[in-house]
């Protein structure tokens, strides 16, 4: 079979319901062969920075990981600043470009460049595809290194003429991974005693949380004591006085659990905010490249797994 047919086969067993794009003659093999894959949608944009922000945020509503489809080059340029976003949002997503003949290469073909490189700084993972046999393998591993934690885009260079070769190598499913991360139960021991024992304790969540969560009050307001959920990075964008809020709230023996320390990149000069008393902050992320930067307490943990802790916790307050 072609190369483009290994690639719409692996699109469809790993789920892929949308591509967005913004197509060129070198993703004709793909555009020629969506009409024999009526289950995928094709969603034209106008600009391939809307189609990589597009593919972001429905990925991040759905839970899906969308395919965003860009023309060479200038089509990767356009899309950088989106897919910057889509990595700073932890937005699994799959991005793919179409790349010139690559019997052409020595000849500096218009609308060239090293695309690898170029969406290497902004990716988790940027690779070519050199030949069809390798289509197969490597779909499978750019949505397992999509949806893996920290979750986060990926590129795919396509060359056109690899496109429209044969190959034996079919298209691969994706793997069956189980994973058991608990969190050390003395870190959510220390975590749970500080908690118990401050006056006025504040859990602040992010992006993560409100993706288990999915909505306010399962950490809610309990007896005397307030454990207030600032509910979404995104939200918390937008209403960052909310967040500020929380912090002015507490009095004496003040604590902070946090999840997604995003939400906490501020200057250390505003971790206290007015009152009296003093704050430690204790930061929970699934994420190794944030965790630990704020904060006075560190443990390793996804939200998912801290979600019967945080419940638990209210309840003992009740």
């Amino acid at each position: 079979m072609r190369g483009r047919r290994v690639l719409m086969e692996s699109l469809v067993s790993h789920g892929v319901r949308h591509i967005f794009g913004n197509p060129g003659t070198t993703e004709t093999p793909l555009l020629d062969s969506l009409l024999a894959y009526p289950q995928i949608d094709y969603v034209m944009t106008l600009h391939e920075g809307v189609a990589v922000g597009a593919a972001s945020f429905y990925a991040q509503a759905s839970g899906r990981t969308p395919v965003a489809n860009l023309h060479v080059a200038p089509g990767l340029g356009n899309a950088i600043g989106s897919l910057y976003g889509a990595l700073k949002a932890n937005s699994p997503l799959v991005v793919t470009a179409g790349q010139q003949d690559t019997r052409m290469r020595l000849t500096n073909p218009l609308l060239s460049h090293d695309l690898v490189s170029m969406a290497a700084p902004v990716t988790k993972w940027s690779v070519q595809v050199e030949r069809a046999d390798e289509i197969a393998p490597i779909l499978r591993r750019a949505f397992k290194v999509a949806t893996d934690q920290p979750k986060g885009p990926v590129f795919v260079s396509l060359p056109i003429d690899v496109m429209e070769q044969e190959t034996s190598v079919e298209a691969i499913g994706p793997d069956k991974l189980w994973r058991s991360p608990h969190p050390d139960p003395n870190g959510l021991e220390q975590i749970a005693l500080l908690l118990l024992k401050s006056e006025n304790p504040a859990i602040v969540a992010g992006d993560d949380v409100a993706q288990i969560v999915a909505r306010r009050g399962e950490v809610a307001e309990s007896g005397e004591r307030e454990v207030l959920d600032v509910v979404g990075q995104r939200e918390a964008d937008r209403c960052v006085d909310d967040v500020v809020a929380v912090v002015r709230v507490l009095e004496d023996d003040r604590i902070r659990l946090i999840h997604d320390e995003r939400v906490v990149a501020r200057p250390a000069d505003e971790r206290v905010v007015g009152g009296r008393g003093t704050e430690r902050v204790l930061t929970a992320s699934g994420d190794d490249h944030s965790r630990g930067r704020h904060g006075d307490l560190h443990l390793a943990a996804r939200a998912s797994d801290l979600k019967w802790f945080l419940v638990g916790f209210a309840e003992k307050l009740a």
